[in-house]
C-alpha cells in the first residue's frame, strides 16, 4: 500500500461526495462539527459542500490518498506562516476501513508533505471541538510520538 499526499486544488463530486458520506457517521456519533441543532443529513452535506468549495478556492487543501484513492483531505486557510487546517475528511479506504490512520506510512506522508510546503507555511495547527473524536485522536497521536 503506498500513500501520497498533495495540495488539492479542485475535488471531483464524487471524491466529495465519498468523503463527505464517510465522515458524517463520526459527525453524528459526537461533536466533531458544530452544526445547528435539527440540521438533516442532507443539510450537513450541503453545508459541507459550500465549504468545501469555498476553500478549495480561497484557502489551501491537502489530500493523502492510499493507492491512489483519496482517503484524507484536509481543508483551512493560511494565516502567516500557520496552516489553519478547519475540516478535515477521514473516508474509508477501498477495503471500507480507516485503519490507515493508525498507519506509520499514513503519517510519514502526511509528515513529508507539511515539511515539504515552507513557501505557503512553515506551523500546522488544526483546529478542534473539545472532547470531540477528533481532538482525541490528534492527542492519541502525539502521546505516541508520532508528532
Amino acid at each position: 500500500m503506498a500513500f501520497t499526499a498533495a495540495r488539492v486544488t479542485s475535488l471531483s463530486d464524487t471524491d466529495r461526495d465519498r468523503l463527505i458520506n464517510d465522515s458524517l457517521e463520526k459527525i453524528n456519533a459526537g461533536s466533531t462539527f458544530p452544526f445547528k441543532e435539527g440540521l438533516t443529513d442532507d443539510q450537513k452535506k450541503t453545508t459541507f459542500k459550500k465549504w468545501t468549495q469555498a476553500y478549495l478556492l480561497d484557502g489551501y487543501a491537502f489530500g493523502i490518498s492510499k493507492d491512489g484513492l483519496l482517503v484524507s483531505l484536509f481543508v483551512g486557510k493560511i494565516e502567516d506562516d500557520v496552516f489553519k487546517s478547519l475540516y478535515a475528511f477521514f473516508g474509508k479506504d477501498s477495503n471500507g476501513s480507516r485503519s490507515y490512520l493508525y498507519d506509520s506510512n499514513w503519517h510519514n506522508a502526511l509528515k513529508g508533505f507539511l515539511q515539504s510546503q515552507p513557501s505557503f507555511f512553515t506551523h500546522y495547527e488544526t483546529i478542534n471541538v473539545d472532547d470531540s473524536p477528533l481532538q482525541s485522536y490528534h492527542q492519541n497521536i502525539i502521546d505516541q510520538g508520532k508528532y
